[in-house]
């Protein structure tokens, strides 16, 4: 069979077969063995997206050791905040990792986890990268998106170079919100403000937290914040 003949064949089965979904009590993983063909698993998550800023002007305007080791470091937090507050990394995607959190409050865990990446920034990573490159004007910046949807986990590509897509709301506009040019560090649906723990919503000193930014930018309510947790 040619590669067009497979081609055809895939995309003809693919949208004309009937679904099959199962629901999810946790986030799939790669031993899942969610099946090449119209399967899905339903979840019920919140999504982050956690987004280096200005990636590109930092390779175009740094040696590429620098770029790699902001990338690096980035990442590698990113990743371990995902992960020790019980999240799953589910992709990288050069400068961006994505999450996933269910469970108890999970919009609230997820919204903590953003706020510690901004801290981190702030509180490591910027000392770090000007004690090991002093004379670097550069200032790493971060944003990330959060949002909470049912989502579809279906496997896709080639069998044995394949990977999951994440399918609904949240995961799109998550990556939408970690790419608006706004100056804000965290973004978050306002349905998942009206759910946020108390907590993080005022500062110690009862200082709000959050700026409403309302819906024309995207087409759904966002709310913004500059604030950060400190490990």
């Amino acid at each position: 069979m040619s590669v067009k003949d497979e081609i055809t064949k895939y995309a003809h089965d693919t949208f004309t077969s009937t679904w099959t979904t199962t629901d999810g009590r946790k986030v799939p993983t790669p031993e899942s063995n969610i099946g090449l063909g119209n399967v899905a698993t339903k979840i019920n998550a919140t999504i982050l997206y956690a987004d280096l800023s200005d990636s590109t002007g930092l390779v175009k305007s740094h040696e590429k050791a620098f770029a790699a080791e902001v990338y690096k470091t980035y990442v590698y937090s990113a990743a371990k905040l995902i992960r020790s507050a019980g999240g799953s990394v589910t992709a990288y995607d050069g400068d961006r990792v994505m999450g996933v959190f269910m469970g108890d409050h999970n919009w609230s865990v997820a919204t903590r986890v953003a706020l510690k990446i901004e801290g981190t920034v702030e509180d490591i990573l910027r000392p770090e990268m000007k004690q090991g490159w002093p004379n670097k004007s550069f200032t790493i910046k971060q944003k990330c998106g959060i949002a909470y949807s049912e989502v579809w986990v279906a496997n896709t590509g080639i069998r044995g170079n394949n990977d999951y897509v994440w399918v609904g709301n949240a995961a799109n506009y998550a990556a939408k919100m970690a790419a608006l040019k706004k100056s804000y560090s965290t973004y978050i649906t306002g349905a998942i403000y009206d759910v946020l723990d108390d907590g993080l919503k005022t500062t110690g000193t009862g200082s709000r937290v959050w700026t409403d930014l309302g819906s024309a930018d995207l087409g759904f309510r966002i709310w913004g914040a500059n604030a950060h947790i400190s490990l």
